[in-house]
């Protein structure tokens, strides 16, 4: 049997072996359970930088000063490079500049930023883009939905319109003659010269003093000049024979001069075109224009039509030429452009006709990533302006439809109101 120094001797080793396990059992746990954790959350604080790293940038590029971008094509905008921004005008530049007022957004706040169309499209589909939006009467369409845009409540209902240059019948020297056929022009001076003739040999074969015996150069001119409503001064006939000719050639002469009136009246006043396409369903099997990405648009109207580039106001003054010289016999083109450009045909050749078609909706577009509460005061705004002002209808009234000078005295009044200080950029 162990003395009592030997067993306490071995406890103490013994609980010493002991603490040392535990001691090293805590530091393996500890260690491998920092392994564990590094291991398993090291992806997501990964992705959580990532993600606050993508907040900043998406928020850089929707922080005040906005870049609104914008593109020219007439009446909508009207910008160049180098323009001095304060004189941009068209119909959507007037009303962003009200938009902003109605936003409350100081003239510090926002700049317009004018760039051609494609590269202005392609900078709200770059992440890294600088538009913050482009009020520029973006269509609302399905490609522009698919590839990521969003849009703000429509600020005008556009579609393809059919234009024509064709040349007016103004008349001549002898227009007023047009009123009636050459034939019946001769039919009445024949028919007074016959009822002069009776009316004489009436007059001359009555016996006694009861006649009037004129001759037949007196009731000739009797004749004549009631047809051109010119006194005679040989007074009227006496036998009741004679009464009732005049009577019925009296009745004759003035349903022609209410016909001549009318027809001359509608002659005068009705352009004729010489053109035999009235809309649409004229446009198959002829030579028709429009813009490239139209043509296939056309096509389910069994339209074919020659595809031209439209960029600058170069490529638009080719297809107004094309149509001037008979290239081509119509222009199917977005509803307010040719309105507008029939607005200002120097010399009043290119019309219109037809209604409306494939119609479709412009808007204020925004990247994929632009703030919903952005987006939804801006719809808000538009809608405001047209239910209780409606401005919408007024600009369209002043900058598709109306002239020039009324566009630019309308835009000179809104910047007084909203003066911005903008930037120009180029492509």
């Amino acid at each position: 049997m162990p003395d009592k120094p030997a067993l306490l001797l071995l406890s103490v080793g013994h609980t010493w072996a002991d603490m040392q396990f535990t001691y090293a059992s805590l530091i393996w746990v500890s260690w491998f359970t920092t392994l564990l954790n590094t291991c398993l959350c090291y992806p997501h604080r990964q992705v959580q930088a990532s993600q606050t790293l993508g907040v900043r940038a998406v928020s850089q590029r929707f922080q005040k000063p906005y870049n609104v971008c914008t593109s020219d094509w007439a009446p909508i905008v009207r910008c160049t490079d180098g323009q001095d921004p304060d004189e941009f005008s068209g119909y959507q530049v007037a009303l962003w500049r009200e938009l902003a007022r109605d936003l409350g957004w100081a003239d510090g706040d926002w700049s317009f930023v004018c760039m051609d169309w494609t590269p202005m499209i392609d900078d709200l589909l770059d992440p890294n883009g600088a538009c913050t939006m482009a009020a520029a009467g973006v269509e609302v369409s399905m490609p522009n939905i698919v590839a990521g845009l969003k849009f703000s409540y429509p600020i005008y209902k556009s579609g393809f319109q059919v234009m024509v240059a064709s040349a007016i019948d103004k008349g001549g020297t002898w227009a007023f003659a047009e009123a009636f056929h050459w034939s019946v022009w001769v039919i009445l001076g024949t028919t007074s010269v016959i009822v002069s003739l009776l009316v004489t040999l009436t007059e001359i074969l009555t016996p006694g003093n009861a006649a009037n015996k004129k001759g037949l150069r007196g009731w000739t001119w009797y004749c004549i000049g009631k047809l051109v409503q010119v006194v005679t001064h040989v007074g009227d006939p006496k036998t009741w024979g004679s009464r009732v000719l005049v009577l019925c050639y009296a009745f004759l002469v003035l349903i022609m001069i209410h016909l001549f009136t009318a027809t001359t009246a509608t002659k005068m006043t009705m352009q004729r075109l010489q053109n035999d396409i009235t809309g649409k369903g004229d446009l198959p099997g002829k030579k028709v224009e429009t813009w490239e990405p139209y043509v296939p648009l056309l096509r389910k109207y069994s339209i074919d039509a020659d595809g031209l580039p439209w960029e600058t106001d170069d490529d638009a003054a080719v297809m107004l030429n094309n149509l001037h010289v008979h290239k081509h016999q119509a222009l199917v083109l977005d509803t307010p452009v040719i309105q507008y450009m029939a607005s200002q045909a120097e010399h009043c050749d290119l019309f219109p006709v037809g209604d409306p078609f494939e119609t479709f909706s412009l808007a204020i577009a925004f990247p994929s990533d632009a703030p919903d509460t952005m987006i939804q005061q801006v719809s808000a705004s538009i809608v405001r302006l047209q239910t209780m002002t409606n401005r919408l209808d007024e600009l369209e009234a002043i900058y598709v439809q109306g002239g020039i000078a009324q566009a630019e005295s309308s835009s000179d009044s809104t910047k007084g109101a909203t003066s911005n200080s903008s930037t120009t950029a180029g492509n």
